[in-house]
């Protein structure tokens, strides 16, 4: 991952549910937790579960150098991630697959009813909307 993709110094690593670690950065964890604490106003998540999720996550500083991140065992085993990972950009965060559940995850979803063509018209159309 190249230092340029992620702004600030630092990704917000965090196993949820499932064979992958979210990293956010600070912006996209604070959005993150903006959105914990709107569904413990709402009835959704109970102030114990917030409370664990915030203290599994785990602050990754990134490498000024390098621009490299280490992955703390305890995740990596939790998310029974490999030697192969893959980095996968989504949204306000990136996650990290292991390789088998990323290619399990590209099987059991198909690009075959996706309309690539109408998507990048409606982008371009989005796009002179705000000219």
């Amino acid at each position: 991952m190249h230092r340029e993709c992620v702004e600030g110094d630092f990704l917000q690593l965090i196993h949820l549910n499932g064979e992958y670690i979210a990293g956010f950065s600070q912006e996209g964890w604070t959005s993150f937790d903006k959105g914990l604490i709107k569904q413990r106003r709402e009835g959704k998540l109970t102030l114990d579960q917030v409370k664990l999720i915030r203290a599994n996550s785990v602050r990754c500083d990134i490498d000024e150098a390098t621009g490299r991140i280490i992955l703390p065992k305890d995740l990596i085993q939790k998310a029974k991630l490999g030697k192969e990972i893959w980095i996968v950009g989504d949204g306000d965060r990136l996650r990290f697959y292991n390789k088998e559940a990323w290619e399990a995850f590209e099987q059991r979803n198909s690009y075959a009813d996706f309309d690539f063509e109408a998507m990048q018209a409606d982008m371009e159309l989005a796009d002179t909307d705000d000219v």
